[in-house]
């Protein structure tokens, strides 16, 4: 039997790929497993959006929060609870010069932080 993370790791591999019908198939079972939620999530439901269309664009481990979701300072909960994964309510500092966000930035307390990757 295929395990959840095998079919997570198979899905982005055929993520961009042609073959929709293997795609739709993994999506179909990690539902029934639980993996995916049944019902879309507030922001899904929002702008309409299949959990095809998260894949594509977050990737097969889109329903998981990212680690780090948390203010260095004040330790406030960063995850963004209205919209579920992977949405964060983290500010974004973007810089022109290296064209990329750079830093981030508390909602809550103002602090600024170095993004690490």
């Amino acid at each position: 039997m295929t395990s959840d993370e095998e079919y997570l790791v198979r899905l982005n591999e055929v993520r961009w790929g042609d073959d929709i019908f293997e795609r739709d198939a993994i999506i179909t079972e990690l539902v029934k497993r639980g993996v995916y939620p049944k019902e879309p999530t507030p922001m899904m439901a929002r702008d309409n959006w299949t959990i095809a269309d998260m894949l594509r664009f977050y990737g097969a481990y889109w329903h998981q929060w990212d680690p780090g979701q948390e203010c260095p300072s004040c330790k406030a909960d960063l995850r963004d609870h209205n919209y579920g994964p992977p949405f964060s309510r983290k500010i974004g500092i973007y810089s022109k010069k290296v064209d990329r966000t750079t830093q981030w930035r508390c909602p809550d307390c103002s602090h600024t932080w170095e993004r690490l990757q």
